[in-house]
C-alpha cells in the first residue's frame, strides 16, 4: 500500500509516493537533536563582593544588651544588626555588628523591661520603695534587683524570613572583646510570612508572632531569671517553654499585647484586628478580637472561637495600634483620624476621636495624598509616673512630631505639636534614655537621619547625623587604572610585572547621587574611621587650615587647635570632653599668632613645632 506525502527536501516542499512500511519506519526513528555548541569561556569576568552594605535601617530599638551601665541602641537592617552606644556627647558609637544570619530579618523586638532609674540608677532614688511584705509578681522587676546575673536586663529578638526566632545579647570575653550570644528557636515551616506581626507582652513571658495569611503562634517564654540560671549552668539558654498555633478566619491586620492594670500584672491580654469577607454583609469586615488569660495558664485551653466586635468605618484598617499603660486602653491611628478605646478588655469599640491639630504637609512630603503617621515611641520615665500618666511621641512621615500625654484618672489626652525636624521618618524611629532630655533617634528615609535632643520647654535640637545614601540613582568613580585599556603591553603578563607601580597615585573615589526631594544629595562613599561632630560653633574669621594636638596642662588632659587665618593665627584650647573652647591670648600664648601658620607638627616627646611666614616656634610640654 502506498500514498502520496509532502516532504521538505533541500529547503523545498516536494510531493512523493511513500509506502506504508517506509512511513512507519520513518516515524519510529527518533529525530536527531542538534546539540548547541558550548559557548566559549569569556576572556574576562566580573567577580563581585559587597564592600559597603546598604545603609537602610528598618528598626531602631533602645536595648540594654550588655548591662544597665551601657545605653545601647540596636540598628536593624535587612540582614544586619548594628549595636551602638549612646554616650554623653550625643553621638552613637559603634560597638559590635552581626550580619551572618543567612537570611533576611523580617521583624525585631525587645524582650524585657528597661532598668528602673536608667544606666546609672540615680533616678530610681526618686521613687518610693515597695514595702517588704508586698510580693513582687513582675519577673522582670525581680530580675533587675539582682546584680549577680549573667544575662543583661534585656534581650533582642529577631524573626527571620525562615520563621525562626533568634534571641541574642552581648557578652564580654576574657580578653575584653565583645561577642554575640545567640540561641535560635525553629518555628513551623508551613506558616508563610510568620513574624510579619510580632509583639511581646508587658511581663515578657509571652510572645506572639503572626502571619499575614491568617495564623499566629503564641510562645510561652521562660522568665529572665530562669534563662540566666540556664546560661550559668550550661553556657546556653532555651527561652521558649511551649507554643500554641491558632488559625484565624481572615487576614491578621494588627496584633498587639495590651497593658493590664498595675494590680493585675499576671493578666495577659492579646488584641487582634482581623479582616475577612463575610457573606452576610457581602463585604470585607474588620473585627477586633481579644484573648485574655492569666500567667501560667495552659495555652491549649486559652484560645477559642471568637467572633469579635466590628470596627467603625474610619478605623477598619488602622496604620498603628498603640497600647497605653493606663486602663487597658489603646490608640488606633488611621489614615484620617486617631481614636482611643478606653477599655478594650470589655469588648466595647467606642472610639473617641483625638484631635492633634497637626500642621499641614511640609516640604519633605512625597506624594499626592496627605502625609501619614508612620511611627511612635514611649520616652523613658519612671514606672511610678507611667502608672498615672502615659506619654507617647507620634511621628509623621514628613518630619512632624506630636507629644501626647494621657492621664489615668479621666483618660483625656493632651496633644502638643513639637514642630518639624529636617528628615523623613519611617519605622526607624525611637526615643532613648538621657538624664536631662528626651532623645530622638531616626534612621531617615531617602536621606540622612540623625539624633535630636528635646529639653524641657524648648524645640528639638539636632546633635548628630546618621548617614543614609539610599536610594542611589547613579554612581561614578575616578578610576584611571590603565589595566582596563586594550593596550597589548598590558595584556602581556610579563610586561605587566616589569612595569613599576605608581605608589603616589591617589586612591579611587566613589560618588553617587542619592536621596530624593529636598534631602537629595551628592554623596562620596568612603572607607575608614568616621569623624563625629563633638562641638560646633561659628568663627568670626575664615580658617585656611587647622591642626589639633593632645596636651596636658596642670595634670588635666585637653587639646590645642592651631588655626591658620589669612594674615595671622589663633590657638584654641579644648578640654578632654570637647565641651567648650577658649582662645589663648597673644600675651600668654607660646605660639606665634601674628603671622599665618604654614605647618605644625608634634614629635614623640610632645613638643609642638609651628612654622609661620616669619618664624618657627617650638612649644615644649613645660611651656604649657
Amino acid at each position: 500500500m502506498a500514498f502520496q506525502s509532502s516532504v521538505l527536501r533541500n529547503g523545498e516542499w516536494v510531493t512523493q509516493t511513500v509506502s506504508f512500511q517506509d512511513a512507519l519506519k520513518a516515524s519510529s526513528v527518533a529525530p536527531k537533536t542538534t546539540s548547541d555548541p558550548y559557548p566559549e569561556a569569556p576572556a574576562c569576568g566580573i567577580l563581585s563582593r559587597t564592600i559597603i552594605e546598604s545603609p537602610v535601617v528598618h528598626w531602631v530599638l533602645p536595648v540594654w544588651l550588655r548591662s544597665r551601665a551601657h545605653n545601647d541602641i540596636a540598628f536593624v537592617g535587612d540582614r544586619f544588626v548594628q549595636i551602638s552606644e549612646l554616650r554623653d556627647d550625643g553621638q552613637v558609637h559603634e560597638i559590635i555588628r552581626k550580619a551572618d544570619f543567612g537570611t533576611r530579618i523580617r521583624n525585631a523586638i525587645v524582650l524585657g523591661a528597661p532598668p528602673e532609674g536608667g544606666p546609672d540608677g540615680t533616678a530610681s532614688g526618686l521613687v518610693k520603695a515597695e514595702d517588704t511584705d508586698v510580693p513582687m509578681q513582675d519577673a522582670t522587676k525581680a530580675y533587675e534587683a539582682d546584680v549577680h546575673h549573667t544575662l543583661p536586663p534585656q534581650l533582642l529578638v529577631l524573626m527571620l524570613e525562615t520563621g525562626d526566632a533568634v534571641f541574642l545579647f552581648i557578652q564580654e570575653r576574657a580578653d575584653g572583646t565583645l561577642e554575640f550570644v545567640t540561641t535560635r528557636y525553629e518555628s513551623p515551616r508551613n506558616l508563610q510570612f510568620l513574624g510579619f506581626h510580632l509583639s511581646i507582652d508587658p511581663s515578657s513571658r509571652y510572645m506572639a508572632a503572626g502571619s499575614a495569611e491568617g495564623a499566629f503562634i503564641v510562645y510561652e517564654l521562660e522568665s529572665l531569671i530562669n534563662m540566666d540560671s540556664q546560661f550559668q549552668r550550661s553556657g546556653t539558654f532555651q527561652p521558649v517553654k511551649s507554643t500554641r498555633i491558632r488559625l484565624t478566619q481572615g487576614i491578621i491586620h494588627k496584633m498587639e499585647f495590651l497593658h493590664p492594670r498595675p494590680e493585675d500584672d499576671y493578666h495577659i491580654i492579646l488584641l487582634l484586628i482581623i479582616i475577612r469577607r463575610e457573606a452576610s454583609k457581602q463585604a470585607h469586615v474588620s473585627r477586633m478580637v481579644v484573648y485574655d488569660w492569666e500567667l501560667g495558664d495552659e495555652l491549649n485551653t486559652v484560645f477559642r472561637s471568637e467572633k469579635g466586635t466590628p470596627l467603625p468605618k474610619e478605623h477598619r484598617m488602622p496604620l498603628m495600634i498603640i497600647p497605653l499603660k493606663v486602663n487597658t486602653a489603646f490608640f488606633a491611628v488611621s489614615e484620617h483620624s486617631i481614636g482611643i478605646v478606653k477599655n478594650a478588655f470589655t469588648g466595647q469599640t467606642l472610639f473617641d476621636t483625638l484631635e492633634t491639630h497637626s500642621p499641614g504637609q511640609t516640604r519633605l512630603h512625597h506624594g499626592t495624598a496627605g502625609p501619614l503617621w508612620t511611627a511612635w515611641a514611649r520616652p523613658f520615665r519612671l514606672n511610678k509616673y507611667l502608672e498615672k500618666t502615659d506619654i507617647i511621641y507620634l511621628a509623621r512621615e514628613d518630619g512632624v512630631i506630636a507629644h501626647i500625654e494621657i492621664d489615668s484618672a479621666d483618660l483625656v489626652p493632651s496633644v502638643t505639636n513639637l514642630g518639624t525636624i529636617s528628615t523623613n521618618i519611617t519605622t526607624a524611629f525611637t526615643t532613648a534614655y538621657d538624664v536631662f532630655s528626651d532623645v530622638f533617634i531616626i534612621g531617615g528615609d531617602s536621606g540622612p537621619g540623625g539624633i535630636w535632643k528635646l529639653a524641657a520647654r524648648s524645640d528639638p535640637q539636632q546633635v548628630s547625623a546618621i548617614p543614609n545614601w539610599s536610594p542611589v540613582v547613579d554612581l561614578a568613580t575616578t578610576d584611571v587604572n590603565p589595566s582596563w585599556e586594550s593596550d597589548s603591553a598590558w595584556k602581556d603578563l610579563s610586561t605587566r610585572r616589569k612595569t613599576p607601580l605608581n605608589l603616589t597615585q591617589k586612591p579611587d573615589r566613589i560618588f553617587c547621587t542619592s536621596g530624593r526631594g529636598p534631602r537629595s544629595s551628592l554623596t562620596e562613599l568612603r572607607w575608614g574611621i568616621q569623624a563625629r561632630i563633638g562641638l560646633e560653633f561659628d568663627y568670626d574669621q575664615p580658617v585656611r587650615q587647622s591642626w589639633m594636638f593632645p596636651v596636658e596642662i596642670e595634670g588635666e588632659r585637653g587639646y590645642y587647635a592651631v588655626l591658620s587665618l589669612p594674615h595671622s593665627s589663633d590657638v584654641l584650647h579644648f578640654p578632654a570632653n570637647l565641651s567648650n573652647a577658649s582662645a589663648l591670648s597673644p600675651d600668654a600664648c607660646p605660639f606665634d599668632t601674628s603671622s599665618r601658620t604654614i605647618s605644625a607638627i608634634q614629635n614623640e616627646q610632645g613638643t609642638i613645632i609651628q612654622v609661620t611666614e616669619t618664624s618657627t616656634s617650638l612649644v615644649a610640654p613645660s611651656q604649657r
